[in-house]
């Protein structure tokens, strides 16, 4: 673990991007691994790329876990990029633009070819094998190195309270857009008492907080409705049954992949399965209470929280 009080710059240059197209997943996991080397010793600071919503929102999760959120730009004026974490869609190109010496370390979740000191991937799907034309660069697979933040850890041991109404969470795409409040209402119709996870597109009309502590809202629920990015890892982690519809043809592999390991159900995708459905599935695993048990037990043995802390040892040794 690093000495905060050596001379040398501790200094590390966190590159994400995120914005309606490409979600605030790199986001959360950036900032998740930021916040741990923190801990380690480091200064870490965060540099988005995106629209100006989205720089915002990074800066009010960044003041909460790991450093300031600033403009890659303005970062790289001031910061000596000698160790950078990205990611983002063009990491190759950033790595070929960095001074020689420079120690890097990228997410990837594509299996790409990136000329960098440490490769993390944490899918369910993720090997060794998808990087062995990336030179000597470690490679951190799976979910043991799934980063995600600390309140999801720290809330691993909610259960749904007893008696009352089935309580669902519905998160399809962030917020409060036409499908999720399409689900929402068809689960009410079912008795259900569901909440909208919060998204972070203007007129949410969410308090900040709450948009940006998941957690709080998904720990101890019956069932979740979801995508299949990275809201499907919370949900596991949070040991909370999920019912499936890729919003995306990128979600579609991990989903499938989770079902395999007993942690969700595939419903299809959001476009083709109509809310009724979708209720109609979530109502049959409710019910189905060893199934439940079971599902919950998965997602927790699969995703056990600390992802972050483990990434954050290798490139505490790495930029160190």
């Amino acid at each position: 673990m690093r000495n905060p009080t050596t001379v040398d710059d501790g200094r590390v240059l966190a590159i994400c991007e995120a914005g309606p197209r490409v979600g605030y997943g790199h986001v959360m996991r950036t900032v998740a691994c930021a916040a741990q080397l923190c801990e380690f010793g480091w200064e870490a600071e965060v540099a988005v790329r995106g629209p100006p919503r989205a720089i915002s929102v990074a800066r009010r999760v960044s003041r909460i876990e790991g450093g300031p959120a600033v403009t890659p730009a303005s970062a790289l004026r001031r910061i000596p990029p000698g160790r950078i974490l990205l990611d983002t869609r063009d990491s190759s190109a950033i790595v070929r633009r960095l001074p020689s010496g420079s120690r890097v370390a990228a997410f990837d979740d594509a299996g790409r070819d990136l000329a960098v000191d440490v490769i993390i991937n944490g899918n369910v799907f993720a090997s060794v094998e998808m990087y062995r034309r990336s030179g000597e660069a470690v490679a951190l697979c799976g979910p043991r190195y799934l980063s995600l933040r600390k309140g999801f850890r720290n809330r691993r041991g909610a259960v749904p309270p007893p008696g009352g109404a089935p309580r669902a969470i519905v998160a399809l795409g962030g917020g409060a857009n036409p499908q999720s409040v399409a689900v929402q209402k068809a689960l009410e119709a079912r008795g259900f008492n569901a909440t909208l996870l919060p998204g972070f597109h203007a007129g949410s009309g969410i308090p900040p907080r709450r948009a940006l502590h998941p957690w709080d809202l998904m720990a101890g629920k019956d069932i979740a409705v979801i995508g299949g990015g990275s809201v499907a890892y919370e949900a596991a982690c949070l040991g909370v049954p999920a019912v499936s519809c890729p919003t995306v043809p990128g979600q579609v592999r991990n989903a499938k992949a989770l079902e395999e390991r007993g942690t969700l159900v595939v419903a299809g995708p959001a476009s083709r399965r109509s809310p009724g459905d979708v209720a109609r599935l979530c109502a049959e695993i409710v019910q189905d209470v060893a199934r439940c048990r079971r599902m919950r037990r998965a997602g927790r043995e699969l995703v056990d929280g600390t992802g972050a802390v483990r990434v954050a040892r290798v490139l505490d040794r790495t930029f160190g």
